[in-house]
């Protein structure tokens, strides 16, 4: 009898994805509220240019141009708070992922 017959079959080894979606299972909320965050940041900085738009036109055209400023203004303003936190959610996660599986060598802060 030879060794390899003795030997037991070895269990098939799941793919990659599979284990990958064990580790993000737990915090998919988070990851989902990062990219719906993300989506709202990118949408926000699309419109910027927009708004940027009228406001030069309207100084051009000697319009008044409070409604644009305070427009624009304000979707940045919305745009820095929504990227702070889009920023947020994921390096949580991650923070969270990593010290399950290791123990940090220093300690860290995420800045959130």
């Amino acid at each position: 009898m030879s060794i390899a017959e003795t030997e037991v079959p070895a269990e098939p080894v799941p793919p990659a994805w599979r284990l990958l979606l064990g580790y993000v299972r737990p915090h998919r909320w988070a990851l989902l509220a990062g990219a719906l965050l993300e989506l709202v940041t990118e949408a926000t900085g699309l419109l910027l240019p927009l708004v940027a738009r009228g406001l030069i036109g309207g100084l051009s055209h000697d319009r008044p141009i409070t409604k644009a400023l305070l427009g624009m203004c304000e979707l940045r303003a919305a745009m820095a708070m929504w990227s702070r936190t889009r920023r947020c959610c994921p390096v949580r996660c991650a923070t969270t992922c990593c010290s399950a599986t290791r123990r940090p060598t220093t300690p860290t802060w995420s800045g959130c």
